[in-house]
């Protein structure tokens, strides 16, 4: 939950910059059952399975909801800085 004037901080990775045949196959698989490609069915331990989506920049998962993208974050970017420094931000 989020007052009107909130945001929300999101990350994904690109699913389409893999050349792993595996994770190519598993895109083709979720293309063949309708789901977006790089959309995962995750379960952690004891709870029901849920689904989690990583999406490109050009796809968005925003329409219709009254959301908008103000700035992208680059993942691989901060995860690589943040390392060295052991800390998120």
């Amino acid at each position: 939950m989020t007052s009107e004037h909130g945001g929300i901080i999101a990350e994904s990775n690109d699913p389409y910059r893999t050349k792993i045949k595996e994770h190519l196959d598993y895109h083709k698989l979720n293309e063949n059952r309708g789901r977006m490609p790089g959309q995962l069915r995750i379960r952690a331990r004891y709870t029901p399975r849920f689904d989690y989506a990583m999406v490109s920049k050009q796809e968005t998962i925003l329409k219709g909801i009254g959301w908008m993208i103000k700035r992208f974050l680059d993942s691989d970017c901060l995860h690589r800085n943040n390392r060295k420094r052991g800390r998120l931000f």
